[in-house]
């Protein structure tokens, strides 16, 4: 893979505090398609944080999300989610922890070819 460029990408933690992140942006030279690179902090497609989503899917309290934000990720997000990896999920919410980053990375990391290590360039939480 290659280098293409860079974007910005805001993300909310379960505090509520904005963070910001640089993404790099790849092109691979073998499928010809492009690629962000995100760190395990974030969750594709969401504006927040894998942390405060994982606090809302297990209903700590512990987020600042709204609401309705909130009853989507428990019925939608949940079900693509076991769609996705099945009886996999589950073992991996009673292991606890970071359950919800070690899901998506089994969910995006399928394919060799365009596995990187990602990392957050600011905001790092690790």
């Amino acid at each position: 893979m290659k280098v293409r460029s860079s974007k910005k990408r805001k993300a909310t933690k379960a505090s509520g505090e904005a963070v910001e992140y640089q993404l790099r942006i790849y092109c691979c030279k073998a499928c010809r398609k492009i690629h962000t690179e995100l760190p395990s902090d974030l969750a594709p497609r969401k504006r927040h944080e894998a942390e405060a989503i994982q606090s809302a899917l297990d209903g700590d309290g512990g987020h600042a999300a709204e609401g309705a934000t909130v009853r989507r990720w428990r019925v939608g997000y949940m079900a693509w989610l076991a769609e996705r990896i099945g009886e996999q999920l589950a073992a991996l919410r009673m292991a606890g922890g970071r359950w919800l980053a070690a899901a998506l990375r089994e969910i995006y990391s399928g394919c060799a070819k365009h596995t990187r290590s990602a990392y957050p360039l600011r905001g790092d939480t690790t």
